[in-house]
C-alpha cells in the first residue's frame, strides 16, 4: 500500500511548463501591491525590469534622452521617460553594460522601436531572429 502511494505521489508531480522564473514571487507580489493597474504577469515583470534600469540611469545626466531624473524630481510635466528602452535595458544582468549600451543608445538617439531593437541585439548577441511559426510551418511545407 506504501508503493502505492510513492507511486501515486510521483506520478502526480508535474514539473511546471514554461520558462523558469527569474524573479522572485515576492518581488512580483510587493509590484503587483503597488501598482494594481498591472494586471498580467509579465506587465509586472517588465516594470521590474524598468525598474532595475531606472535605478541605475535616474542620477546621471548623461542618459538624459532616456531618463531626465532632475525634470523628474522636480514635477515638469512631459520630463524624458522611454519606459519600453528602460525595460529592455533592465533585461541586460550587468549594471556596467546597463550603462555602456544606454550610452550608445543615447548618443544614437533612436526611436524607441529602433533602441529596443538594438538593445536586443547588444544583450542577445548575433543570434537569427527567431520567426514566427506559422512562417517556419509554411517553408518547411514548401520544401516537401
Amino acid at each position: 500500500m506504501a508503493e502505492t502511494e510513492e507511486l501515486s505521489e510521483t506520478i502526480s508531480e508535474k514539473p511546471k511548463r514554461g520558462r523558469p522564473a527569474k524573479i522572485l514571487p515576492d518581488i512580483l507580489k510587493f509590484i503587483e501591491d503597488m501598482c494594481p493597474e498591472l494586471t498580467t504577469r509579465r506587465a509586472r515583470e517588465d516594470m521590474y525590469y524598468q525598474l532595475l534600469a531606472q535605478q541605475v540611469l535616474i542620477h546621471d545626466p548623461a542618459y538624459k534622452w532616456l531618463i531626465d531624473g532632475d525634470a523628474m524630481q522636480r514635477g515638469v510635466p512631459g520630463a524624458t521617460y522611454r519606459a519600453g528602452v528602460l525595460r529592455e535595458l533592465g533585461r541586460i544582468e550587468d549594471e556596467d553594460a546597463i550603462r555602456v549600451v544606454a550610452g550608445y543608445a543615447c548618443d544614437l538617439k533612436l526611436g524607441n522601436a529602433a533602441a529596443v531593437k538594438f538593445i536586443r541585439w547588444a544583450r542577445l548577441g548575433d543570434r537569427e531572429p527567431q520567426q514566427p511559426r506559422r512562417r517556419v510551418k509554411a517553408s518547411l511545407e514548401g520544401e516537401q
